[in-house]
């Protein structure tokens, strides 16, 4: 029997079934062998609508060293577990508790996997239940764990548990998983960054031990924050050691998000063509998961949109995008980047639908209430989509709970920045120049619009206003009581829809 054979038999034992969706996280080439062999086994295995049901004899009891010997290989443990089903996984932690002492070392492997495998059918009720152990754990495992709750979102569960276990004080000697962990938790809890210099610098000086389990999500990390920073460059420069460092151990959640960011850095410093090589490139990785194919794509549509490409130009993208979309609802974040992707794609189409775009925004809505993302650092910048969305039409409006979770500090403020005529620290792809500009003409065409309904009177008061002359000075010169002056000033910010003088000038 040869070991991918032996591997499927104990996910049968382990949970009867596997389904498709469960074959679409394993990494490719793997995936097609695996579907192969369960398609081949006919005698035994019934493939029944979308998972394949185990129909041989009795299975025999679990072979446990065998398992064991799995769990401690680094190849076959990511096979193992990428084909089994969450019932599958309970039934393995039921199985460690009872027969194996050294339970830690296996649990920690099992959620380091869950986590690289960013798996959907991970049992966040299993990770409560570790939680409730607390001081019975070892460090390395609360690390996992609580890593778990932040892929997911559960912010919250996530701050309570490390402040609870590991309490407040900066580690800078602990391992990197907790001071990894420090640094997440102080940014959810302050709302700024605070890691990326001092960890890029360390990076740059050969400090960082790469050899270390935990340094490639300590380098993740600072990699994130320079991307949130604007520090384009030196994010691709991490990056460009970083992706290799995460292939080779199969850290597919850390290398995905860094494909990712890395096609979004390429969009951000104005090089789409950039963009579009590395999408093309880690296409024909001889090693990728489904997961990591559909992000990309959504990085790629995100950045050619951004780089003014008509919709007809990413044709076969947008494609592959909708094909994929539904295989995105397990985490949060994919949720949120998948609904602005397709906001973006809505908003750039010849005719625009409003009722479409409310559409996305109802399910953008839900996603908020639903998640704690009114804590999250890296969302999309949603204040440039939906300027965008009411040049399109004017009945569009920024919803309240969206408007709320926007943070300061990083690219979605200096975007923000740039369209509001503000100070700006780096130059935005050509969608945000095309777009200031449209909100300028827009402005322009109100300003026009409401000038034109003001009274001859109306119209010499405010060229007076907006030449620094007070209520006082206008009443002297027009030779009109302050009054009078007041009543027509209240008229014109009226008609101008402006609050008051200050605003006029």
């Amino acid at each position: 029997m040869s070991e991918i054979e032996e591997e499927l038999l104990l996910a049968f034992k382990l949970s009867r079934v596997i389904t498709y969706d469960v074959l679409d996280r394993c990494a490719f080439p793997y995936r097609d062998v695996v579907k192969e062999k369960l398609s081949n086994e006919k005698d035994i295995i019934r493939e029944n609508g979308h998972e394949y049901c185990y129909l041989g004899r009795e299975l025999s009891d679990l072979d446990w060293q065998t398992i064991l010997s799995i769990i401690d290989n680094d190849d076959r443990v990511f096979r193992f577990l990428s084909v089994l089903p969450k019932e599958g996984v309970n039934r393995l932690y039921e199985t460690l508790l009872k027969h194996e002492s050294n339970v830690n070392h296996y649990v920690s492997v099992i959620l380091q996997v869950m986590i690289d495998l960013n798996l959907s059918e991970t049992p966040l009720f299993l990770v409560n239940r570790l939680m409730r152990q607390g001081f019975n754990l070892e460090k390395r495992v609360l690390i996992k764990a609580i890593k778990i709750y932040l892929v997911f979102g559960k912010f919250e569960q996530a701050k309570l548990c490390y402040n609870v276990f590991f309490g407040n004080n900066n580690p800078d000697s602990s391992s990197y998983g907790e001071i990894v962990l420090y640094h997440i938790v102080r940014r959810l809890e302050h709302g700024e960054t605070l890691s990326a210099d001092l960890f890029f610098e360390k990076y740059q000086l050969d400090k960082i031990d790469i050899d270390d389990e935990e340094a490639v999500d300590l380098l993740t990390s600072t990699a994130q924050e320079l991307f949130l920073l604007s520090r384009f460059d030196d994010c691709q420069h991490l990056l460009k050691n970083l992706l290799p460092l995460c292939q080779r151990r199969k850290r597919w959640i850390s290398l995905y998000y860094g494909y990712f960011l890395n096609i979004l850095c390429a969009a951000m410093s104005d090089s789409h063509e950039t963009a579009l090589g590395r999408y093309e490139l880690y296409t024909l990785l001889p090693y990728r998961t489904h997961k990591m194919e559909y992000m990309t794509t959504v990085a790629i549509i995100i950045s050619s949109i951004w780089a003014g490409k008509g919709l007809h130009t990413i044709d076969k993208y947008i494609t592959r995008f909708k094909r994929d979309y539904l295989s995105s609802a397990d985490n949060c974040f994919y949720q949120i980047y998948s609904l602005y992707c397709n906001m973006l794609i809505e908003v750039s189409r010849e005719r625009f639908s409003f009722k479409s775009f409310v559409a996305f925004e109802r399910k953008l809505i839900s996603v908020y209430e639903y998640n704690q993302v009114s804590e999250a650092w890296n969302t999309p910048d949603f204040y440039s989509l939906y300027e965008l969305a009411r040049c399109r039409d004017e009945r569009v409006r920024l919803p309240c709970i969206v408007k709320a979770s926007f943070v300061e500090h990083f690219y979605q403020e200096q975007i923000r920045n740039y369209l509001r005529n503000r100070p700006c620290d780096f130059k935005p792809p050509i969608l945000f120049v095309c777009l200031k500009r449209s909100m300028q003409a827009i402005d322009l065409q109100k300003e026009g619009a409401s000038c034109h309904a003001l009274s001859k009177k109306e119209r010499e008061i405010v060229e007076l206003l907006k030449l620094g002359y007070s209520y006082k000075d206008l009443a002297s010169a027009l030779n009109i009581s302050i009054n009078t002056v007041k009543s027509h000033a209240n008229n014109i910010y009226k008609k101008l829809g402006v609050k008051g003088r200050y605003d006029l000038l």
